[in-house]
């Protein structure tokens, strides 16, 4: 379940997400990350979570290199 204050913090990663967007970045630089793919991640780093506004940045530029 997510908090209010991680609701607040994922609805503004996703607004300057949408102004950079506004500002040129290039959807096809960025790929979007599935959950399962950030999970996999988490582990492999031996973290038992990450902040949910961190998880949104990775929704939605995922984890490619370049």
């Amino acid at each position: 379940m997510v908090s209010e204050e991680e609701r607040a913090a994922i609805a503004r990663v996703r607004a300057i997400f949408d102004d950079v967007l506004r500002y040129g970045l290039d959807p096809g630089w960025v790929r979007e990350a599935s959950d399962a793919a950030i999970d996999e991640m988490v582990s492999r780093q031996n973290a038992v979570a990450v902040p949910a506004a961190w998880r949104e940045i990775l929704r939605l530029i995922g984890d490619r290199n370049g």
